[in-house]
C-alpha cells in the first residue's frame, strides 16, 4: 500500500500505522538493532568515523527512525498515540529530531526526552529513559 515507507521495514524493525477510513494518517518506524542505530548516528554526523559502537552491547532500547503525522491530522494527539505505543515498556528510547519544517524538539521534550547532542545541522539527538 502507498502508506508504507520506502524502503520497507525489515527484520528487527517495527512499524505502526494509524489509519482512518481513507488511508494512513501517520506512522512510527523504529529499530531494535544497535548496529542500525549506530549507522544512523554516523550518517547524521553524531559520531566520528572511529566511533562506531555507541549502541553495541546495549539491551532493551529502541531507536525511533521516523514519526510522521499527516498535516491535516496534526494537533489531534495522533503523534502522541503513535509514539507511546511504539515505546511502551521500553526503558531506553533514542531518536534524531530533524528540523525540516519546524522543530519537533518541544514535542519530544513534552514526552520525557532530553537533548543529548546537536550536530552541525542543528538536528538533535534525544533520549528518553524510564
Amino acid at each position: 500500500p502507498e502508506y508504507l515507507p520506502n524502503p520497507r521495514p525489515k527484520r528487527g524493525q517495527e512499524l505502526s500505522i494509524m489509519l482512518d477510513g481513507e488511508g494512513s494518517t501517520g506512522i512510527v518506524w523504529a529499530t531494535l538493532s544497535p548496529a542500525e542505530a549506530n549507522g544512523l548516528l554516523q550518517e547524521h554526523n553524531f559520531l566520528d568515523e572511529d566511533e562506531e559502537d555507541f549502541f553495541t552491547g546495549r539491551k532493551n532500547l529502541i531507536f525511533v527512525m521516523d514519526l510522521r503525522v499527516d498535516e491535516e491530522h496534526r494537533g489531534q494527539g495522533q503523534g502522541t498515540q503513535l509514539l507511546l505505543e511504539a515505546i511502551e515498556d521500553v526503558p531506553e528510547v533514542w531518536l534524531i529530531a530533524f528540523n525540516e519544517h519546524r522543530s519537533p524538539v518541544p514535542f519530544y521534550l513534552k514526552h520525557g526526552f532530553e537533548v543529548i547532542q546537536r550536530n552541525r545541522h542543528d538536528q538533535a539527538l534525544m533520549r528518553r529513559r524510564v
